[in-house]
């Protein structure tokens, strides 16, 4: 992935201005290039929708959804690790994105517990509460409290058009700890590594119907 040797400001032309950290992985989760049908999704939101960012890391899509929505519009930026979230925070400020609402919390099937997150040096996206620590490289370890998207989206009503979920392999206990939330959404992106085919079981027997969006990525809108 490429990295900075030194911390830049980067402007994502359409997008946005972000603090990208040297020798992190920042600098390719702001690539408009990444993971180009996502990104097309979250600009096709409509003004005055709601998007949920669940695993916002340092907020590329929270920003980019921002705009799309507008100022009748609602984002809820979704994450775990305080330092990122900080750096997301800054990054609302930096963009004038006053419509994003900022949760630091891991998201599991319950609320409230301590767990332990692991984030390999350098990658903080891919930070996760569901891996254990590689034996290869150095890890930091940081313990987080979990919460659920149905208590969390709680004081959000109405409908959901679009839930982003990257979660580096928690998604299933986080849409376990959303059937509320599911109810009212039109469409969920998700992260699959591997071969589990449980996410796609819980949210077709949700009413939602799955294809393919790139080799890591799903789309499930609602039939």
């Amino acid at each position: 992935d490429p990295e900075l040797t030194d911390d830049a400001m980067v402007l994502v032309e359409g997008v946005g201005r972000f603090e990208v950290r040297a020798r992190t992985d920042d600098l390719y989760h702001v690539l408009p290039t990444r993971e180009p049908a996502i990104l097309d999704a979250v600009r096709r939101l409509k003004p005055g929708e709601q998007f949920v960012d669940a695993g916002a890391n340092i907020g590329f899509y929270t920003i980019a959804a921002a705009t799309s929505v507008g100022p009748n519009g609602k984002v809820v930026a979704i994450e775990m690790i305080p330092g990122t979230a900080e750096i997301l925070e800054r990054h609302l400020i930096l963009n004038g994105s006053g419509n994003v609402k900022l949760v630091v919390a891991a998201l599991s099937d319950h609320a409230g517990s301590a767990v332990e997150a692991i984030v390999p040096v350098g990658k903080f996206g891919q930070a996760s509460i569901a891996r254990h620590a590689s034996k290869a490289g150095d890890n930091v370890r940081i313990s987080v409290v979990t919460a659920t998207l149905d208590a969390l989206l709680a004081d959000e009503p109405g409908p959901i058009a679009l839930i982003k979920l990257d979660l580096e392999g928690a998604e299933l206990d986080a849409l376990k700890g959303a059937a509320k939330t599911l109810e009212r959404s039109q469409a969920v992106i998700f992260e699959a590594l591997g071969n589990s085919d449980e996410v796609p079981a819980l949210l077709g027997s949700a009413g939602f119907r799955l294809e393919r969006l790139d080799g890591n990525n799903w789309l499930a809108t609602r039939t």
